[in-house]
């Protein structure tokens, strides 16, 4: 799969930057990261079931069973669960099963549903891919140009000309080149000389990748914020050039420019290459974070990725006492999302490393119970017996009766013989 499953995270920078609840209730509302609603522990915990039923259902071929688990999650948990996700999921396997005209529809009311998605991009991709054209409707969002210098008075305009009709291909003159070489709305009100260069950049990439590199680098020297390279990553991280992914690399490591960092970070799991040699990219990246929000966006890629490596390096991060509660939520999560084999016994030893942290415990009870591991049943009857916090016990409990095992059952009655 392309875009999330088989690149790194696909990261709108501030889709990751989302804050937790702590209201220590029974089915109590649970946030967590990169959700937009906040929903409760159960109906969180089925929404993911759910998906996650549907993603082994895809991968394993069986698209049609698959769709029915992505539209139960649509249909059930449209306000909250990740939604956007597995509509995300529903369109890829709508075109798995050549269900082109749903997938259309399922595309189109996408941005509508989910304005805010971090899987937007990939949709608009998908569509872009699908229809080879840009959709009636569709925006893109390109980062603003700076204001152009004031000019001289400039002599009358001719008179403005009819439109014109398409090209060959569909693409209208004047449109900017988006993904893969397809045309790319520009904004109304971005700088059109901005737009003009960018579209040079395009140029010199598909003939010239090499010397387009050159350049962006030189522009950066010069403007480490500039709008047409800024816009333009996405041409980079795609290069066939042997000179793309040290850029970004260097980019996600010395930038003074926020944006561009987080823009770096998120195409360098996008770049060509090996993505073993990616992942050790990655990871030799994590000492150079020095912000919440660049520390975020690396943390969701690295679980994207599912290599080992990479959650050995996001292991490390949510045991650090020196990383922000925010990272280290981030990495439980991207650690409790994978198939990981030894997920269950990373995530007791971080428990058991935060003693001191009843927040980060109670995100290891929320997603320890993601796989079908048999210890699962003693870890929380442990926690739930034993941890200091009644709100981490509550959790434990909670999920103790989600799990529905025979073993289960019997931890829960065991917990009642001791004395208030």
């Amino acid at each position: 799969m392309n875009s999330k499953t088989n690149w790194l995270i696909k990261v709108g920078t501030a889709g990751l930057m989302l804050a937790f609840s702590g209201a220590p209730l029974t089915a109590q509302r649970i946030e967590i990261p990169y959700a937009g609603f906040a929903f409760t522990s159960e109906q969180r915990d089925a929404a993911r079931g759910l998906h996650n039923e549907g993603v082994n259902l895809y991968e394993n071929g069986k698209y049609g069973d698959a769709e029915k688990k992505f539209r139960e999650v649509v249909q059930k948990f449209k306000n909250g669960g990740n939604a956007d996700r597995s509509d995300y999921y529903l369109i890829r396997t709508l075109i798995k099963l050549n269900k082109v005209q749903d997938a259309i529809s399922e595309m189109n009311a996408f941005e509508k549903e989910f304005p805010k998605s971090v899987w937007l991009k990939d949709v608009r991709e998908e569509q872009i891919r699908l229809t080879k054209e840009i959709p009636a409707g569709m925006t893109f969002t390109i980062v603003p140009a700076p204001p152009a210098p004031p000019q001289p008075p400039q002599p009358p305009q001719a008179p403005m000309q009819p439109p014109q009709p398409p090209t060959r291909g569909g693409r209208l003159p004047g449109m900017g080149v988006g993904i893969g070489g397809v045309a790319r709305a520009p904004r109304a009100d971005e700088n059109p000389e901005v737009s003009l260069q960018r579209e040079v950049l395009r140029v010199l990439f598909d003939n010239s990748p090499d010397r387009a590199l050159e350049i962006a680098a030189d522009r950066l020297k010069a403007d480490p914020a500039d709008p047409v390279v800024l816009s333009s990553l996405y041409m980079v991280a795609q290069s066939r050039s042997d000179k793309a992914l040290p850029l970004l690399v260097t980019l996600a490591r010395t930038s003074t420019d926020s944006r561009m960092r987080r823009e770096a970070l998120n195409w360098i799991g996008r770049a060509r290459g090996d993505k073993d040699a990616i992942a050790d990219i990655l990871v030799g990246l994590v000492p150079f974070m020095n912000s919440d929000e660049d520390a975020g966006v690396l943390a969701f890629a690295l679980g994207q990725l599912n290599n080992a490596k990479t959650f050995d390096a996001l292991a490390s991060m949510a045991r650090d006492k020196n990383k922000s509660d925010r990272l280290r939520l981030n990495a439980i999560q991207a650690i409790g999302d994978s198939r990981l084999a030894n997920r269950v016994a990373l995530l007791d030893e971080i428990y058991k490393a935060n003693m001191d942290n009843s927040r980060i415990r109670r995100q290891v009870v929320n997603f320890i119970t993601h796989g079908k591991d048999p210890q699962v049943v003693d870890i929380l009857a442990r926690i739930a017996q034993n941890d200091p916090d009644i709100a981490v016990r509550r959790d434990a409990v909670n999920f103790l009766g989600q799990v529905k095992t025979p073993e289960a059952m019997k931890a829960l009655e065991s917990l009642l013989t001791k004395k208030p």
